[in-house]
């Protein structure tokens, strides 16, 4: 799957600056004998990808362009 996004109607569609094709998520509980409970949890993703800035915004507090 893939996230697109656009600014405006007018503007093409790009790709989500936090896209994330494949995530794999994986968890896991123990109960040890003493009662005591142990658990883990491993997420493997591909992805976020740098898209290429197109536009920006003047930010005046700090006089600079934030993409």
């Amino acid at each position: 799957m893939r996230a697109r996004r656009r600014s405006d109607a007018k503007s093409p569609w790009r790709r989500f600056d936090a896209d994330q094709r494949h995530v794999l998520r994986a968890a896991g509980q123990w109960k040890l004998a003493s009662g005591i409970s142990l658990g883990g949890r491993l997420e493997l993703s591909s992805g976020m990808p740098r898209t290429p800035v197109v536009d920006a915004v003047f930010n005046a507090s700090s006089q600079s362009f934030d993409p």
